[in-house]
């Protein structure tokens, strides 16, 4: 509840917080490889559903009916490869079994659901 505000009260704030925390701190360790795996998945499915949303855009204001064909052949391609490399981002989670228990604890919030763990996770 300090009224002043310069740089030499704000390091006396973070080094006194640092000396009160210090013992709960822990070093950063570099990710797994199954979690950099889940991570490099996750943006990459999601990256094809923003493109997938583009496409469902363009599908609905389109009224070529060639166009309309090509585009409900991509929009499901798309779908089938997001569900898959859903299924495999699960396969790794349930392989390893530190994010195997982190995702049970995220399940257990309500309103997260799978893709939501899996976004979180990575």
């Amino acid at each position: 509840m300090r009224r002043n505000k310069s740089d030499t009260a704000d390091v006396r704030l973070i080094a006194d917080f640092l000396q009160s925390e210090h013992s709960k701190l822990r070093p950063w360790a570099k990710p797994s490889a199954d979690t950099l795996q889940v991570r490099e998945l996750s943006r990459y499915a999601e990256s094809i559903t923003q493109d997938n949303s583009s496409l469902k855009t363009r599908y609905e204001m389109t009224t070529n009916k060639p166009i309309l064909r090509s585009l409900r052949r991509r929009i499901k391609v798309q779908e089938k490869e997001i569900a898959d490399i859903r299924q495999r981002i699960n396969k790794i989670v349930e392989g390893n079994e530190a994010l195997h228990r982190q995702r049970e604890l995220l399940a257990r919030v309500p309103g997260i659901g799978d893709i939501t763990c899996q976004i979180l996770l990575a």
